[in-house]
C-alpha cells in the first residue's frame, strides 16, 4: 500500500500500451485526483517526458484514501489507468528537524525506504536511549524535548538541544535502525550456487555492519569527548564480538 505524509509532494505516474505492449501516446491525455471528501481535483500540468510516460505531481493537503486516474483517448479508443494512495497526519515532534539529517545519512536520498513516522520513532527511540547515559541531560515526555534544570549547558536556550548534541542523536537513532534491519535480515544471510546460478548476499550483510560498527565508533567517540566522562557503558542497538567486527567470514 502507498502511504504518504500529509504535505507530501507525490509523483502520480502512467504508461500506455498497445496491444502488442508497445508503448504509444494517446492524441489526449486528461487526469485527475479523488480528494477523501469525495471532491475531484484537476490536474493541469501533466508532463510527457518520452513515448508513452506520464506524469503529475500532487501536494497531499487532507488525511484519507486519494484515487487518482489518467485517461489517454486516441479516435474512440480510450485506455483508463488508476491507482491510490493513503494519506495520514501524524503528530508533530520537537525532533522532527532531525529527521532529514537521519534520512541522509541512512542514504534513504528517494524517501523509498523509511517513511517519515518510521525515522521520527527512531529518534524518539534513540533520545530515551542516550537519557540514561547524558544522565538525563535531556528530558524527552509526549513529543516535548526539555532541558534538565540540574544540568550545565555549553549554551544557553533556545535551542533546546544543543548543536554540538543532534550528531550523537541521528547516531543512536541511526544505530537502532540499522541494528532491526540487520536482526530482520540476519536469517536470509546466504551464499548458494547450482550448475547456472550463483546467488550471495554475504557482501550487503558485511557492508550493513561495516556501516553500523561506523556509527557505534563515532557515537562512543562523541560520548567520550564531549559529554560526561568517565561513565562509558554499552550503546544500545546490536553489539557484535571483536571477531566478528574485524572480519566476516
Amino acid at each position: 500500500m502507498n502511504e504518504y505524509e500529509v504535505g507530501t509532494t507525490i509523483k502520480a505516474d502512467v504508461t500506455f500500451r498497445d496491444e502488442d505492449d508497445a508503448l504509444y501516446d494517446p492524441t489526449t491525455v486528461t487526469a485527475f485526483v479523488e480528494q477523501p471528501d469525495g471532491t475531484i481535483y484537476t490536474v493541469v500540468t501533466i508532463t510527457n517526458p518520452s513515448v508513452g510516460y506520464y506524469y503529475f505531481h500532487y501536494t497531499i493537503l487532507s488525511e484519507g484514501d486519494h484515487m487518482y486516474q489518467f485517461t489517454g483517448v486516441t479516435g474512440s479508443i480510450s485506455s483508463v489507468e488508476s491507482s491510490f494512495f493513503v494519506a495520514v497526519e501524524y503528530v508533530h515532534d520537537d525532533l522532527d528537524y532531525l529527521i532529514q539529517d537521519l534520512r541522509f545519512h541512512m542514504g534513504d536520498i528517494s524517501e523509498l525506504k523509511y517513511n517519515t513516522d518510521f525515522l521520527r520513532q527512531a529518534l524518539i527511540i534513540g533520545i530515551k536511549a542516550l537519557m540514561r547515559k547524558w544522565r538525563n541531560k535531556y528530558l524527552y515526555a509526549s513529543g516535548v524535548v526539555s532541558r534538565n534544570v540540574g544540568v550545565a549547558y555549553e549554551y544557553a536556550a533556545p535551542p533546546v538541544i544543543q548543536y554540538s548534541d543532534e550528531r550523537p542523536i541521528m547516531l543512536q537513532a541511526a544505530i537502532i535502525i540499522k541494528s532491526a534491519d540487520l536482526q530482520d535480515s540476519g536469517w536470509d544471510i546466504a551464499s548458494w550456487r547450482d550448475d547456472e546460478i550463483a546467488y550471495s548476499n554475504i557482501a550487503g550483510s558485511k557492508a550493513l555492519l561495516d556501516s553500523l560498527q561506523r556509527d557505534i565508533d563515532e557515537l562512543e567517540l562523541w560520548l567520550r569527548s564531549r559529554l560526561f566522562g568517565g561513565s562509558r557503558q554499552s550503546l544500545e542497538g546490536f553489539r557484535l564480538p571483536r571477531n566478528q567486527r574485524e572480519g566476516y567470514a
